[in-house]
């Protein structure tokens, strides 16, 4: 997964011309994330995750490790048919709130990118905003 910064006034622009690319384009807020926990609710509620993710005998209130988090968005990332974008919202608060939570989900999403290559599986771009662009 490329990983890109883009000036969040960019935001709406950026998505309209990848949707005119072929992307599937999901937008990621963790804006109002404080912790972990909150984390991991705000990625299932908006990311492509896998079928086990939804499962109702899973616990999300009380993630165990990024280990799971990661093979969920890698199992839904490769059940798309087109490339995919995420739009990660807020993720410059979380830099500057939670330096250590932001730095372990960016971790994450670099597992999955290596894992997605090395399996062929489609391009997929994760995209930072920042409230300011220096």
């Amino acid at each position: 997964m490329e990983i890109q910064a883009i000036n969040i006034a960019d935001v709406s622009e950026l998505k309209s011309k990848l949707v005119d690319q072929g992307f599937a384009v999901y937008q990621f807020n963790t804006s109002a994330v404080h912790d972990r926990t909150s984390f991991f609710q705000a990625a299932l509620a908006s990311l492509p995750m896998g079928d086990a993710a939804h499962d109702p005998d899973f616990s999300w209130r009380f993630p165990q490790n990024w280990s799971a988090l990661s093979d969920f968005l890698w199992q839904g990332l490769s059940e798309q048919q087109t490339p995919v974008a995420i739009v990660w919202m807020g993720s410059d608060e979380l830099r500057s709130n939670n330096p250590e939570l932001y730095n372990e989900a960016i971790d994450a999403m670099a597992g999955v990118s290596v894992d997605s290559v090395e399996s062929g599986n489609l391009p997929h771009i994760l995209f930072l905003t920042r409230s300011e662009m220096v």
